[in-house]
């Protein structure tokens, strides 16, 4: 309790899905928890929990959906109440543009509700103020952020991308300084985890999901596959 982790890694590299593998864990062992989507629609974070559930990352490709819709249902209605739970502690923003007060006050609500796990992915989505110090504003939010958590003994986990200048474009070994945003992510926060891509073939399963993302009726076949 009163700790805050930065999970990292490269795009594609399944830091999301992993985080929230964890959640799902938490959830069956009675832990309360809360997750806020500051990139995409509710839908994806949903596909991804059922592939963690099912053991297929083909949920997370619309083109597959679409082509096993029958399939996807019977899975969803077999894990209903779990996906439900799920939903309930899932905070999804696509359409809106967050600061990092928005942030701290959103973690803040979730604190008094009593949430022991509070996930923000990714951190880097927030709109930053016209001409304020990177420095400064990381600074500030991160020592709030931890004094939010040891006031009400929980967990704050911020996933982050890369930097631009970071160890896949240099073909190097990951450091801390990898992390995008201020220094102030790395110096002051408690724990960091970097997840690298399990083998240089991964780079064929993104261009192929790339590709998936591409069907404009992506969005309508998850729609009706996940709502229940």
């Amino acid at each position: 309790p009163g700790t805050l982790t930065v999970v990292g890694g490269p795009a594609g590299s399944t830091k999301s899905m992993w985080v929230m593998g964890e959640c799902d864990n938490w959830e069956m062992k009675g832990e309360k928890w809360a997750y806020l989507a500051m990139e995409d629609e509710k839908h994806l974070p949903l596909r991804r929990l059922v592939a963690q559930i099912d053991g297929n990352s083909d949920f997370t490709k619309p083109r597959w959906l679409r082509e096993h819709m029958d399939e996807a249902r019977r899975v969803i209605r077999q894990n209903r109440q779990r996906y439900r739970r799920f939903n309930q502690n899932l905070w999804v923003i696509p359409d809106e543009v967050w600061t990092y007060a928005d942030v701290l006050k959103w973690i803040q609500s979730r604190a008094e509700e009593g949430k022991r796990v509070i996930v923000v992915d990714p951190i880097t989505a927030v709109k930053r103020n016209g001409g304020e110090n990177v420095w400064d504003a990381d600074w500030m939010f991160i020592m709030r952020a931890k004094l939010i958590c040891r006031k009400h003994g929980c967990s704050l986990i911020l996933v982050t991308h890369p930097s631009k200048q970071g160890a896949m474009q240099q073909r190097r070994a990951p450091a801390m300084e990898d992390a995008a945003g201020g220094t102030a992510f790395v110096r002051f926060t408690h724990t960091i985890f970097w997840i690298n891509y399990y083998r240089d073939g991964l780079w064929a399963d993104l261009t192929e999901l790339g590709a998936d993302n591409r069907y404009h009726d992506s969005r309508d076949v998850v729609n009706r596959v996940f709502t229940l």
